[in-house]
This record gives structure tokens, C-alpha cells and sequence, in this order.
């Protein structure tokens, strides 16, 4: 796996440590389980989640896996909290734009979404102003055709 990967898997990871506490969990352990081509290499069994970090990051230099399977267990209840597989044709997937080399917007597509976005704002407040206005002139001419009617009554 390329820094890059391992780098994704840590991080997806360590955002779901940060909920177990929230969740009432812990004393939490994992497994890591390391694959390539389809076959078992080593594993990490029972180990507390603050060594999570260094020692993914110490299989994957060893084992150069292209799949890694990351397990969290509560160890109070031994029941499994969460659980996910990362190989590397879903970690491209998963992994964000700004991490896979995509250098973001250009000052001329930002302006070019500022404007855009300013030009609907202003479309937006002329509607709203001409269904008022509309609404306006609606009551404005019930009033003229209710004068109207009294006037031809009148004569």
C-alpha cells in the first residue's frame, strides 16, 4: 500500500476510535488483519487502540499489503464495534480529491463560481420582488374591477 493509502486507513480509523467513548466503549482492543493477492500475511490481535497508529503503520512497511482488515473490539464484552476492509481499489475510491492529486480550483473557476452563484442570488431577489409586485397589482385590480362593478350598479 502507498503512504497515501495507509495514510486514508489510519485516519478512517482513528475518527471511529474517537466515537467508542461516546458509545460507552472504553476499553477498546483491534485486530488488523494483513492480505496480498488473496492470501493471509500477519495480523495484529488484542491490541490497544492508542498503539493503532504505529502499528499499522509498521505492518504495512513490512507486509506491503494490498488489503488490510481492521477490526474494534469492546474488550470488557469481547463484542465487535466496528469493523472494515480496505483494499486498494476501494481506498482510490474512498480517498478524497485533495489527497489524490486533484490541486483544487484556479482564482478563474472560483470567480467564475462567485459570479454564477451572485447572478442566482440576484434572479432569486428579482422574482421575489416581481411576485410582489404581482401580488400587488392582483389586489391593485380586484379593487378597480370591484369600484368598477359598484359604479355600473350605480348607474
Amino acid at each position: 500500500m502507498s503512504k497515501r493509502k495507509i495514510y486514508h486507513v489510519i485516519q478512517v480509523s482513528q475518527k471511529m476510535i474517537k466515537t467508542f467513548p461516546k458509545q460507552g466503549h472504553n476499553h477498546v482492543v483491534f485486530n488488523a488483519v494483513f492480505y496480498r493477492n488473496g492470501k493471509k500475511l500477519n495480523s495484529i490481535d488484542q491490541a490497544v487502540v492508542e498503539n493503532f497508529s504505529p502499528l499499522v503503520r509498521s505492518y504495512d512497511k513490512s507486509e506491503n499489503p494490498d488489503k488490510i482488515k481492521v477490526e474494534f473490539k469492546d474488550q470488557d464484552t469481547n463484542t465487535l464495534i466496528w469493523s472494515k476492509t480496505f483494499q486498494w481499489t476501494d481506498v482510490d475510491d474512498e480517498i478524497p480529491r485533495t489527497l489524490s492529486g486533484y490541486a483544487g480550483l484556479g482564482e478563474a473557476e472560483v470567480n467564475d463560481l462567485v459570479q454564477r452563484k451572485f447572478s442566482e442570488l440576484e434572479k432569486s431577489r428579482e422574482l421575489d420582488r416581481m411576485q410582489a409586485e404581482v401580488s400587488r397589482l392582483k389586489a391593485e385590480n380586484e379593487e378597480l374591477e370591484f369600484q368598477l362593478f359598484i359604479f355600473r350598479l350605480q348607474s
